[in-house]
């Protein structure tokens, strides 16, 4: 996980997402990266799109996970 701040919003990046079976203690590896962008509530949201204008999308690690798990 990287960490990163600008201005008054906090990012974090996650890599190399493994997911442990532990039945078995296999691990499934994730080729997705996930970024999340974390600001105060009353942060301006026109402002936070105008500085980070990519395409938004939920995600679940655990979700993710249990798909994985489901579906291997």
């Amino acid at each position: 996980r990287e960490y990163f701040k600008i201005k008054d919003v906090r990012i974090s990046i996650d890599n190399n997402i493994k997911y442990k079976l532990y039945l078995n203690n296999n691990f499934l590896n994730d080729e997705n990266s996930v970024v999340e962008i974390k600001t105060s509530i009353n942060k301006n949201l026109d402002e936070l799109i105008e500085d980070f204008p990519y395409q938004k999308n939920r995600f679940s690690k655990y979700c993710n996970a249990v798909e994985k798990i489901i579906f291997k």
